[in-house]
């Protein structure tokens, strides 16, 4: 017997919480998560351009 994965609807506050953070799939049951501890406006570009390609 196939499964799949109930999907609701997303409530009206999404995202929850106000930040610098990036989106993909809202429905995936995964998350990744990279804490830095320098200002945004000192995050290296190749950093960044990692997370993105990630997504």
């Amino acid at each position: 017997m196939k499964k799949s994965i109930i999907k609701i609807p997303l409530h009206l506050d999404y995202p929850p919480k106000e930040g610098r953070y990036l989106l993909d799939n809202d429905y995936s049951p995964v998350a990744v998560a990279i804490v830095l501890n320098k200002p945004a406006e000192n995050i290296p570009s190749e950093s960044e351009d990692l997370v993105r390609g990630g997504l």
